[in-house]
């Protein structure tokens, strides 16, 4: 099982891969939309939620299956995370972009596999 939190530090170079950025973002547009991102200091907090929604992309890549283990917002803070990730993740849950497998973990489902999985031959051409 993936840990969020071991994917967190690796985010900057994994944005580096244009491709990879450009589900990052079609990703944060979706969570945007979704209302699941708050759109509240969307500026200050960039990265943040880039990073956030970069990691849906790289569980996707890696099987599609995680786990955050800790619902503390501090540890979340401290681990690279948005303070508020375990409740993004129960949103998400509860929209049906995540089908929760055990105690603090999640599989991604087909609907949030259109936004985190590869790019269609239209987008990549875009």
């Amino acid at each position: 099982m993936i840990c969020l939190y071991d994917l967190v530090d690796d985010m900057p170079r994994f944005v580096q891969n244009f491709v990879f950025a450009e589900r990052v973002a079609k990703t944060k547009s979706l969570l945007r939309a979704e209302q699941i991102l708050p759109l509240k200091r969307a500026n200050q907090h960039d990265w943040l939620h880039s990073s956030f929604a970069g990691l849906f992309v790289k569980v996707y890549d890696l099987g599609g299956e995680f786990e955050l283990p800790f619902t503390s917002s501090l540890y979340n803070s401290k681990a690279g995370l948005p303070s508020n990730a375990y409740g993004l993740i129960r949103l998400l849950e509860a929209k049906g972009f995540l089908r929760p497998l055990g105690n603090k973990q999640w599989s991604i489902e087909p609907l949030f596999a259109n936004a985190v999985g590869p790019l269609t031959d239209l987008e990549a051409l875009a």
